[in-house]
């Protein structure tokens, strides 16, 4: 005995009512002919997504550019879904399938690594042969992050030690506040190359995507456990106002660059695992927010926080054990529509 799935795409110009057809199964020399019954609704299903399950990954699918990269964003297309990649990693290394080439003053030299391997999906021709055919993902990850398009380390001079165990807490104490640590090339190069992405989205046609600013670093560690790596705040999943004071300084940078946009939708985010310690810090900054397990805790706080910022609002954490029912994450889905929330984000 065996289960077989199929699906039917019913095209838009199919007319409401019922429709009578046969499938066929055809195995070992024998066919087997039986009635099918279709009930087509007058109600359509937009092409575009409007609400997002959106799979967020620190690596892969594969090489961007390749084969196995394209086939896997196709199949969460097909589900109407996306797949989305922090194109960096949080000691500050880039991952080079993804970026465009820049030289030391941050500017873009080459644009031809990310055409390739990310273009299609922005344009929508990777889902040429998919039911939803053109239509783009519906967010994606920008590179840009305390590391690009320069390094922090010989640009960030806090007036505070970076090095030994207790680097942090002096920083913290001690540390000038971002706008005077680091230096105005830094600043310049960081709001210059935003410009550029946003001048290249909408040469390109690329305005139907969102494209995220996402700040996913935490402070790191260097060998032996000492000294500043990476980043010198927690800024996924931010806990004291230090951090929040750091996400304020990167979304101004990063808004300076997107001002004179026309067509392309470039937001900065954040992932905020405590809503009700926000305040309201980030009102007129923060274009979308990810909410962590308390988004159901403090619903209240998280929907004012939409409605008032304003903001776009996922909520996320992580899908439904293999060994539970699937019925989980589609309640997880429902539920979060049913608050205000415009997508969900279960980390894969």
């Amino acid at each position: 005995a065996a289960a077989i799935a199929v699906d039917l795409i019913v095209s838009e110009d199919a007319k409401p009512g019922e429709q009578a057809g046969s499938l066929v199964v055809k195995a070992g020399g024998e066919t087997l002919k039986l009635p099918l019954k279709l009930k087509v609704f007058a109600a359509l299903i937009p092409k575009e997504i409007h609400f997002n399950p959106e799979m967020n990954c620190y690596g892969g699918p594969g090489k961007a550019g390749s084969a196995l990269w394209f086939d896997s964003f196709r199949i969460a297309h097909y589900h109407r879904s996306t797949i989305n990649r922090v194109p960096y990693s949080q000691s500050g290394k880039i991952h080079a399938d993804y970026v465009p080439a820049v030289d030391q003053s941050g500017k873009v030299t080459d644009w031809s690594t990310f055409d390739k391997n990310v273009g299609p999906l922005l344009s929508g021709e990777a889902f040429k042969d998919n039911p939803r055919a053109g239509v783009p993902v519906k967010p994606i990850y920008l590179p840009h992050n305390e590391n690009w398009p320069l390094a922090m380390a010989p640009n960030f001079n806090p007036g505070s030690s970076l090095a030994g165990k207790d680097w942090k807490a002096e920083l913290d104490i001690f540390g000038k506040p971002p706008e005077a640590s680091f230096s105005q090339a830094y600043k310049d190069a960081f709001t210059a190359c935003v410009k550029e992405f946003v001048k290249h989205f909408e040469e390109q046609g690329w305005t139907k995507t969102q494209a995220e600013l996402y700040l996913n670093n935490k402070p790191g560690k260097g060998k032996g456990g000492d000294g500043q790596l990476g980043t010198a705040w927690t800024m996924d999943e931010p806990f004291e106002y230090l951090d929040w004071n750091a996400l304020q300084f990167f979304s101004r940078l990063f808004h300076a660059g997107t001002k004179d946009a026309k067509s392309a939708q470039f937001l900065f985010r954040g992932d905020i695992s405590r809503p009700m310690w926000q305040g309201s810090c980030m009102d007129g900054q923060m274009d979308i927010m990810y909410v962590g397990g308390s988004y159901f805790e403090v619903y209240r706080i998280v929907r004012d926080q939409k409605r008032r910022m304003p903001t776009i609002l996922y909520a996320y954490g992580s899908a439904n054990n293999q060994e539970r029912a699937n019925h989980e994450s589609i309640a997880w889905c429902l539920k979060t529509w049913a608050s205000e929330g415009d997508g969900v984000l279960p980390w894969q």
